[in-house]
């Protein structure tokens, strides 16, 4: 802040100013008018699989189902790794940037609370099952896997051949 021109895309960076800084600025714009209120969100209450589906469908197109964001016409959908509980929600009501509103009768607060929720899980991701690879999900790990699969099958048939030509 400010922007190098009128119609560039905010992007998180380091915060250039201190607390009471912060706080001034809110106050300020604060007095200004009256805004919405900033939610108070509950993922302690939300449920991670309603949240996945959730997210799933009304998120991930922009965000990936990973929330590591992405790519959309005109506009970066950010990674939401350091996005708080309470910025979600904000930025789900008030809609920053290109994202859409999202009022509580679209997305209720439960909802809400699940969606922020899974989001909370999606940082740190539980991998019992295997490798990871940096969260991309299970197709390209699944591509990953088959070709190493296919190198493993290749070097046998290759190592058979030639024991075999031996003989």
């Amino acid at each position: 802040m400010p922007l190098r021109h009128v119609g560039l895309q905010p992007r998180r960076s380091r915060v250039l100013f201190s607390e009471p800084q912060i706080r001034a600025l809110v106050g300020y714009i604060a007095s200004l008018a009256p805004g919405p209120a900033i939610p108070k969100p509950h993922p302690e209450r939300g449920s991670v699989s309603q949240g996945m589906q959730l997210f799933t469908d009304r998120c991930a197109g922009c965000h990936q189902v990973v929330a590591q964001g992405g790519y959309v016409p005109g506009a970066v959908a950010p990674p939401l790794d350091r996005a708080t509980p309470t910025q979600i929600a904000q930025a789900v009501r008030i809609g920053p940037w290109v994202m859409p509103t999202f009022s509580k009768r679209a997305i209720p607060d439960r909802q809400l609370d699940s969606i922020i929720a899974y989001v909370e899980y999606a940082k740190h991701p539980d991998d019992r099952g295997g490798w990871a690879l940096g969260h991309l999900g299970p197709v390209p790990e699944g591509i990953v896997t088959w070709l190493i699969a296919a190198v493993v099958l290749v070097a046998a048939c290759v190592v058979i051949g030639e024991r075999l030509k031996r003989e």
